[in-house]
């Protein structure tokens, strides 16, 4: 059995480029300080969510599969994508 927590995260700068890969369980860790936000892709269009907003969000869905839930992005502009780690 794999532990999801394991899986990899990339990680975006303020100007969506990659600049990293996280485990999920560190994009969690960086989410929940607010150091993070998670990017949703539906259809084409991006929504980003904070840990309170992203919480919401997830329960009305009960574990369906919707967009792409696998970016987390630097939510601090003036701040070094470095500093994040």
């Amino acid at each position: 059995m794999r532990n999801v927590l394991n899986e990899n995260v990339l990680v975006l700068n303020r100007l969506w480029q990659a600049i990293n890969v996280c485990t999920v369980e560190r994009a969690f860790m960086l989410l929940y300080m607010g150091h993070a936000e998670v990017v949703m892709e539906d259809s084409g269009d991006f929504q980003t969510f904070d840990f309170h907003e992203w919480r919401e969000f997830s329960q009305g869905h009960h574990g369906e599969e919707r967009g792409s839930h696998r970016l987390v992005q630097d939510p601090h502009p003036t701040r070094d994508p470095a500093a994040v780690f």
